[in-house]
């Protein structure tokens, strides 16, 4: 009778993973859509799905603008300066412009990847 309480106690913890994993990859594919629509929406999302990034960004800035966030934030899902002028309605010399004064404001090096940089932000690789 124990053995069967632990089968069935292993079987609802995978199926608990399981519903977990199902759950994040849905909030990662709402994400996607708000940042390719361009939605308000987005960052409130992408701050719920990475609240890790969030914290790291404010804790490196405190006074972090929401369209600097926002920015951060495609980079960090790694979206191209096209991607990027396009779904914020941009041209891409704009996207490059921003990153540019974006590496001059936290000192990220031009051999670096700008996406890389913001995503390792968050495991402090670069603080």
């Amino acid at each position: 009778m124990l053995l069967e309480k632990n089968q069935v106690l292993v079987s609802k913890k995978e199926e608990i993973e399981l519903l977990e994993e199902e759950l994040e990859n849905n909030i990662f594919n709402d994400i996607i859509e708000l940042a390719k629509s361009n939605s308000p929406e987005f960052l409130s999302l992408f701050s719920e799905g990475y609240p890790e990034f969030i914290h790291a960004m404010k804790k490196l800035d405190p006074n972090i603008r929401s369209s600097e966030l926002y920015f951060t934030a495609l980079a960090y899902l790694n979206f191209s300066t096209k991607d990027i002028a396009n779904f914020t309605f941009v041209t891409t010399r704009a996207v490059q412009v921003r990153k540019n004064r974006m590496r001059k404001k936290y000192n990220i090096e031009s051999n670096v990847d700008f996406n890389e940089w913001f995503r390792n932000l968050e495991n402090e690789k670069v603080m």
